[in-house]
């Protein structure tokens, strides 16, 4: 959607709709199925697949729906539903289908809305396959559904959550709210430390932010394909972990999962099974307060 309207796509036709799902008009009928359409200052731009792993993009003026440009044999943005669209910067990125090693990959939109050079990540199959894509709202970042995290402007790598999610979307004034398997909320501030999780009663599979609430949707367990269960969750429920009991290691018998050596001149020892970090001062040769982690 934008401010004018909804834009929908039935098979290879894309329609206009009034906000309200009143007053539908035809805008543009392409070759194949419609996989994204995304909405710019007045045009529409829609992708659909071409052969083997090119695929098509159709810019269209909404005011008089002329088409302004056509673009095909676009190369490797073939993945149905990894499409995002960072609007400011003029990108369109997305995920292939059908090439080793899988890739990132990201199309250029010029200001006059025609197509643009395209550019895959520096990476190449270093980073796990994804199925879709997400940019952040200041266009900062763009995250695949493995959890990796990209920096839109290069492509680069910038991060990881560590594993791979279900579906994401971001809270308003910062942050984002990240659907784990089908029955985890997990809330990450705007620099994608953990703030808090909600066990979900039943599973889900999509989810969508409306101001402080987050929506969930998913199949119904006891319903056929076209039965849906929905809730909705206040973000303030989502908790932090409790952190587990702080250990003394003095005396204790143990063999860290993992040791390095601090600019403070403190050897940090992270103990998996009591999980806590064991801090040992190289200077006083003593143990200072172990960290805990959480559970």
């Amino acid at each position: 959607p934008d401010a004018s309207g909804l834009y929908v796509a039935f098979g290879a036709a894309v329609s206009r709709f009034d906000l309200d799902g009143t007053g539908e008009t035809a805008v543009v009928t392409v070759d194949r199925d419609v996989l994204a359409l995304f909405v710019r200052e007045g045009v529409l731009y829609v992708f659909d697949p071409d052969r083997y792993v090119y695929s098509n993009f159709v810019s269209v003026r909404l005011s008089d729906r002329t088409t302004l440009a056509a673009s095909s044999s676009i190369y490797g943005m073939s993945k149905p539903g990894s499409l995002s669209f960072a609007p400011t910067l003029g990108f369109v990125f997305g995920r292939d289908s059908g090439l080793s090693p899988s890739d990132l990959h990201r199309l250029t939109i010029n200001p006059d809305s025609t197509f643009g050079g395209q550019k895959d990540s520096p990476y190449h199959g270093d980073y796990p396959d994804a199925s879709r894509t997400f940019v952040s709202p200041d266009e900062t970042f763009v995250l695949d559904d493995s959890g990796t995290i990209y920096r839109a402007s290069d492509m680069s790598y910038a991060g990881s959550l560590g594993s791979a999610f279900a579906d994401l979307d971001f809270v308003p004034g910062g942050g984002m709210l990240v659907l784990k398997g089908s029955s985890l909320l997990v809330a990450y501030d705007a620099a994608f430390n953990e703030t808090g999780r909600f066990a979900l009663a039943s599973a889900a599979s999509r989810l969508f932010i409306s101001g402080s609430t987050a929506v969930v949707f998913g199949p119904s367990p006891d319903g056929g394909a076209d039965s849906i269960v929905t809730a909705r969750i206040d973000l303030s429920q989502l908790a932090p972990r409790s952190l587990l009991p702080a250990v003394n290691p003095q005396g204790l018998k143990y063999t860290p999962s993992q040791i390095i050596m601090g600019p403070d001149n403190v050897l940090y020892r992270f103990e998996r099974m009591r999980g806590n970090v064991f801090r040992w001062s190289v200077a006083d040769r003593s143990y200072l307060d172990p960290i805990p982690l959480s559970g």
